[in-house]
């Protein structure tokens, strides 16, 4: 459930990020005084974006299945345990 939930929470975070880059980018720039991405060295105004949203449900996917593979070792070697004897120790 933490990774679902973790991952949703990504996704949408990223997506707000992504959405609101160019307006980050110009406060950093306000901020700082220096062009976050200078455009003589870049080459663009604006910072580029394309959602893929196929890569973005493959990422979820993998990030669930890693979160799930990696909760499993700790929850076999759990089951196998006596509670007693882990109580014990």
């Amino acid at each position: 459930m933490l990774g679902v939930v973790g991952s949703v929470l990504g996704v949408i975070g990223g997506l707000l990020f992504l959405d609101n880059i160019n307006p980050i980018a110009d406060g950093l720039s306000y901020v700082t005084g220096h062009p976050v991405f200078p455009p003589d060295i870049y080459y663009f105004y604006k910072i580029p974006t394309c959602v893929e949203w196929q890569t973005i449900v493959w990422i979820v996917i993998g990030t669930i299945a890693v979160t799930v593979l990696a909760s499993v070792f700790p929850a076999w070697r759990a089951a196998s345990m006596q509670p007693v004897e882990t109580l014990r120790s």
